[in-house]
């Protein structure tokens, strides 16, 4: 059998498995460009991706159902990350950029973010991820309850263990690793957001859901992952950090009171040099499992935030229940 990896098909009208009638037909898409790597449709509107371009099309009766528009040069190595969202298609482009086009217009999201987006594709290729590494090929999906294109990739792992989201809404980014996930909760106040993480663990930091005190030492790290805006004219501000937590039942305040909570700032992604860090202590209820809250004041500005959370102790009996991130969007001062 041979196979075509720049040819298009369309079967017969109402007999979709008949390629070999009149009506049926096919046409090869650019030469020199890739193979074709993902198809979409938007109304009328028709596009087929190639790793270095894609090109339009617009529906159209007759015997050949496709008429040619235009060809705009940013392909798409991943057809899994190709993505409808309100009227739009999200794509990662094959130079590592997210970008959205309905067809008449084609911009990059990912300008402002381009020490964070380099790490997407991080030099593979579609037959990078067909023969040598088949679990990296990004994936994206369209979060409707936090209004936000997700995006899935590897890095420098062999699956996909790293999440870049962008909230329509706020026109925010934010990374995670592993199942650390930043959501920003659009309700919360103007310019602001909060970032929830769950379902998560760590050695030393426990999500409630499956508690795991314990009288050991240990240490337990959270990396909350990087806070950007897209907008080249805004910076993120965090102001305060509040980790809300689980205590033992029946802990000993006095015994059980040397867990101490760090917080460490970055704002340069190239260097990912600490800004500051910032310590605080955690008290345990002694008579009975509540939620308790620590806020944590950060003074942190900049392009980029990172914040990594790490705890030392040698009785840390307790469970993280949720960490919110209080922080701004504000005017750039360049």
């Amino acid at each position: 059998m041979v196979s075509f990896f720049n040819r298009v098909w369309w079967s017969a009208a109402g007999d979709p498995e008949n390629f070999s009638a009149p009506d049926a037909g096919s046409f090869d898409v650019i030469n020199g460009a890739g193979g074709i790597t993902g198809l979409a449709s938007l109304g009328e509107l028709f596009f087929i991706f190639q790793e270095k371009c894609h090109t339009i099309y617009q529906y159209q009766p007759g015997d050949n159902p496709l008429a040619f528009i235009k060809t705009v040069w940013h392909g798409c190595n991943s057809h899994r990350t190709i993505v409808e969202i309100e009227g739009s298609l999200f794509y990662l482009s094959d130079v590592g950029e997210i970008r959205v086009t309905n067809g008449s217009s084609d911009v990059s999201l990912s300008d402002k973010i381009k020490p964070l987006a380099n790490k997407i594709i991080n030099g593979r290729t579609v037959k990078n991820y067909y023969d040598d590494a088949p679990n990296t090929m990004p994936c994206a999906f369209y979060d409707k309850y936090y209004n936000a294109y997700r995006l899935f990739y590897a890095g420098t792992s062999t699956y996909n263990d790293k999440c870049l989201s962008y909230f329509l809404d706020k026109g925010v980014f934010t990374t995670a690793s592993g199942t650390f996930v930043m959501d920003i909760m659009p309700t919360f106040g103007y310019d602001a957001y909060i970032g929830m993480y769950g379902n998560s663990n760590a050695s030393g930091i426990t999500n409630y859901l499956v508690p795991n005190y314990a009288d050991t030492s240990k240490v337990g790290t959270i990396d909350l992952g990087w806070i950007s805006s897209g907008d080249v004219k805004k910076q993120i501000q965090v102001k305060n950090i509040e980790i809300w937590f689980h205590a033992e039942t029946g802990s000993i305040e006095a015994d059980n009171c040397d867990t101490i909570i760090t917080v460490t700032a970055y704002i340069d992604p190239e260097t990912n040099t600490a800004l500051g860090t910032y310590t605080d202590t955690l008290a345990y209820n002694a008579t009975a499992d509540n939620l308790q809250k620590k806020r944590i004041r950060i003074d942190a500005t900049g392009d980029y935030v990172r914040l990594v959370i790490t705890d030392s102790g040698t009785m840390a009996n307790y469970s993280i229940d949720r960490i919110i991130v209080d922080a701004d969007q504000i005017n750039s001062p360049r």
